[in-house]
């Protein structure tokens, strides 16, 4: 909690404002803390709950429930680390702990509810430490947490955002500038260390991108002498040195993943080029701002007038610079695709803030909330003429009279509706019409007190669905079709999600916009579309578009889709092609509203092969595995290199495969094998992978371009398959020595602290003593 030392304008009072905001916080989301009900917002993922069901409770979070280590996930068939690319919430740690101990539902609602409070808090702080006063602060943080995209963030079932931990960088890049404290410096490490642990590397980089630009803007506008910013560059640069060893395990993986991947998205002008939206797009996404909806870019025409008032007549000068700053960056980056940033590192050009990098919202949204409580303070600081705050409040009242929104913005509204009548109660005669529009403000706010906003409903077949999981067979992989509603033209497209996860399983496989290169162009055999080369490279891949009709299933790679364990295909009113044809070995089973087919000829995840076959040249390799008659997965692995061939020979009877144990970071089996051969698998091979025969390390053979193999003796074998990556082994040593560092540096610094206050009440005690006398 801030302290006046470090808060010049912090007031006592300031702490009823923090528990205010999180009392917002809890009310907003009450009927989910006490009922137990899960909401989203659909338009954000693009889905349509009514046209498919998707698992979300159980696709992603249960991973980290049964025991996965947070450092990364079998996200791609088992062995590829995920990391936080996608899912940052796995690397925080108390998200981690919640996920772990709680179950889904009460971890998800504390996670949310957390997440909102902190959210809120360190807003007010920031906006404290900026000379803003209580009121405006507390005004716009209300905005700011239950409003625009920082909620949407909130929504998605991760952890903690990134929005948080920038506030703290910024306002410990702030407090070095006025003093070098260790106390201060160790603050920013631990800012900059939960930035990293987050997840995503590209909000990691646009983090330090505007807090270098912010700390450049105060720099300029409060004419800080070169000496005293030289010396908080120093320090700003040390702290992110010892973060970053402090989490080498995450960055030295991060780039080790990375390193074997490939994006959706080529990283290059072209490709953002092609993503601007057309006028008529444009429109579109513009429209949502004038429906009362959680997760619109704003929240209302009061808030917008506030907005303009602040940049108009603000007495601050930074503030109301920062926010003219970034609103004018926000306009260009919107308005004009040829402005790009690509010199600026990692994942640039920065594209419009409505098409692909949505994670630039929330931090414009909170320099807009700046703005609003500027705003707020010039209305509050000098005596305003009545008309002013007449238009105010007919502005406030059209927000009332558009069709009502969720509880959240009701909350935020709410806290406007008090604000002017605090700020207008000398000016406006009229007390009746105040209290009348409160009055029906609240009622309005009660009446929708036990709504939960957009709350995700298991459709009818859920439990079906489910019932028939729990008795099938866990270890095969799974295919769902979901309908994705075309915010455009309306068109509902059924899209794949890879999911071989319900309740009870031991991992999940997902297809996500970062696969392996080798994986992708295994896949790239079952369909063409797949991927797209330019001048011979891969440079991007079309999973979901090239998947989406389930039409990838055809005689000709049924061997591959065998091959993958693609055992149970759930689709939502939408016929399986390859199931009509004869010989298909699909058997359908209707539950309800969706269809289930099940593969009867896939093959487990792990089983034995006899035959092997060589190549020298690795093109050649993968255009073989295309062709059932040059691939057969049931009896002959193809590896790299010269070595012995043998002819594709099944395993036969008495030779079998039990799994034992399979978790994210090991698999156990126990192999009986009468004549030489191999262990086959559909698990992803990746630098770490590790295998004990026996308790004997053995080699592990990269099989059919992208998989693991075992190359095994007759005989009875136990198998443990551990995925103990050097990357993160050197980074934990490396981490922990810093961390240690650290909270020495914590440690002195506490004690230190301790010794001055001693030194300074014995020195008193000294003074009076002698006045005494």
């Amino acid at each position: 909690m801030p302290s006046p030392s470090l808060l010049p304008a912090w007031r006592r009072q300031d702490y009823l404002y923090l528990l205010g905001l999180v009392a917002a916080a809890v009310l907003a989301f009450w009927p989910l803390l006490c009922r137990h009900q899960s909401f989203f917002r659909p338009e954000l993922f693009g889905h349509d709950w009514e046209g498919g069901y998707i698992p979300l409770a159980t696709c992603a979070i249960l991973m980290v429930g049964q025991g996965f280590f947070p450092l990364w996930t079998s996200a791609y068939l088992c062995g590829t680390p995920l990391l936080g690319t996608a899912q940052g919430g796995y690397l925080y740690p108390p998200s981690y702990y919640f996920y772990g101990l709680l179950d889904f539902t009460t971890a998800y609602s504390l996670t949310l509810v957390g997440d909102l409070a902190l959210l809120g808090i360190f807003t007010f702080i920031l906006f404290r430490y900026l000379s803003l006063s209580g009121p405006a602060s507390f005004l716009a943080s209300l905005w700011m947490m239950l409003s625009g995209p920082a909620i949407w963030f909130s929504f998605i079932p991760m952890g903690l955002q990134e929005l948080t931990w920038f506030m703290v960088l910024y306002l410990g890049a702030l407090m070095l500038r006025r003093r070098a404290s260790l106390g201060i410096w160790l603050l920013w490490v631990a800012a900059f260390c939960l930035e990293i642990l987050a997840g995503d590397p590209e909000t990691l980089v646009y983090s330090c991108l505007l807090v270098a630009m912010t700390f450049g803007l105060h720099w300029a506008l409060e004419r800080i002498p070169l000496r005293i910013a030289f010396r908080t560059i120093i320090l700003l640069a040390g702290g992110i040195i010892l973060g970053g060893l402090i989490t080498l395990a995450q960055g030295l993986t991060t780039v080790e993943f990375f390193s074997h991947c490939i994006r959706s998205v080529p990283l290059d002008y072209q490709a953002y080029r092609q993503t601007w939206f057309e006028p008529k797009q444009l429109l579109g996404l513009i429209a949502p701002l004038f429906r009362r909806q959680t997760g619109e870019l704003f929240f209302g025409i009061l808030p917008i007038a506030l907005l303009l008032v602040g940049l108009v007549r603000a007495p601050h000068c930074v503030p109301r610079t920062l926010v003219r700053t970034f609103l004018a960056l926000g306009v260009v980056l919107f308005f004009n695709p040829a402005f790009h940033l690509t010199p600026l590192l990692y994942h640039l050009p920065v594209v419009s803030l409505f098409s692909r990098h949505y994670k630039l919202l929330p931090y414009f949204q909170l320099f807009l909330c700046l703005g609003v409580a500027l705003g707020v303070d010039s209305l509050l600081a000098r005596p305003r003429p009545a008309g002013l705050a007449w238009v105010i409040l007919a502005l406030a009242l059209l927000d009332l009279v558009i069709p009502s929104r969720p509880l959240p913005y009701q909350l935020a509204l709410a806290g406007g509706y008090l604000f002017i009548l605090f700020a207008s109660r000398r000016r406006i005669r009229p007390r009746l019409l105040l209290a009348g529009l409160i009055f029906l403000t609240f009622t309005d706010l009660l009446s929708r007190l036990w709504d939960t906003p957009h709350r995700l409903d298991y459709p009818r077949f859920a439990e079906s669905f489910h019932q028939f999981f729990r008795q099938a067979d866990r270890q095969a992989r799974t295919v769902i079709s979901y309908s994705l509603l075309d915010r455009m033209a309306d068109v509902k497209l059924p899209v794949p999600i890879q999911s071989g996860v319900w309740e009870g399983t031991a991992s999940a496989d997902h297809w996500l916009h970062v696969p392996p290169k080798r994986y992708l162009l295994f896949l790239s055999r079952i369909t063409p579309q797949i991927v797209v080369f330019r001048d011979g490279k891969l440079v991007q891949h079309y999973i979901d578009s090239a998947l989406k009709h389930l039409d990838f299933v055809t005689p000709e790679n049924r061997h591959l889709v065998d091959y993958l364990s693609l055992r149970y295909f759930v689709t939502y009113h939408f016929p399986l092609a390859v199931a009509d044809q004869p010989g298909s070995h699909f058997q359908r089973r209707v539950h309800d509203e969706i269809d289930i087919y099940e593969n009867l000829q896939a093959l487990p995840r792990a089983f034995l092969v006899h035959g092997v076959r060589h190549y020298l040249d690795e093109e050649v390799l993968l255009a073989d595995l295309g062709f059932a008659d040059h691939f057969q997965p049931r009896g002959q692995v193809f590896l790299p290199g010269p070595g012995p061939e043998q002819p594709p020979a099944p395993a036969a009877p008495g030779e079998e495969v039990e799994i034992l144990d399979y978790q994210d970071q090991k698999s156990e089996y126990r192999v009986t094998l009468l004549s030489p051969g191999y262990l086959s698998t559909s698990e992803n091979y990746f630098p770490g992978w590790r295998a004990w025969v026996n308790g004997q390390e053995a080699p592990v053979l990269r099989s059919n371009y992208t998989f693991r193999a075992l190359a095994l003796t007759p005989g009875s074998h136990q198998i443990v398959f551990r995925y103990i990556p050097v990357s993160f082994r050197i980074g934990l040593w490396v981490g922990l020595s810093s961390l240690l560092f650290f909270l020495a540096g914590e440690l002195w610094y506490v004690i230190r602290g301790w010794a001055s206050a001693e030194s300074r009440l014995s020195r008193a005690s000294e003074i009076l003593t002698i006045r005494r006398d």
